[in-house]
């Protein structure tokens, strides 16, 4: 079941702190990052999300391969 969330409005330095601060209201309310999956969409929400992702996931997975350097 999903539960709503109220947050206040609020203004943020940038989006990492952005993210940061949503993840704290997230751990205050309880998640715990167990079967959680964090997504991120373009123009600024991938940076809220790997934030976000940070302090709830304690493994990273990403379906691309890592990039190789060409050596």
């Amino acid at each position: 079941m999903l539960q709503r969330i109220k947050m206040e409005t609020a203004i943020f330095r940038n989006r990492r702190e952005g993210g940061r601060q949503l993840a704290k209201a997230l751990i205050k309310r309880g998640y715990k990052g167990e079967n959680t999956l964090v997504l991120g969409i373009p123009r600024g929400g991938l940076l809220v999300a790997d934030e976000v992702a940070k302090a709830l996931i304690k493994k990273e997975f990403s379906p691309f391969p890592p990039v190789s350097s060409g050596q």
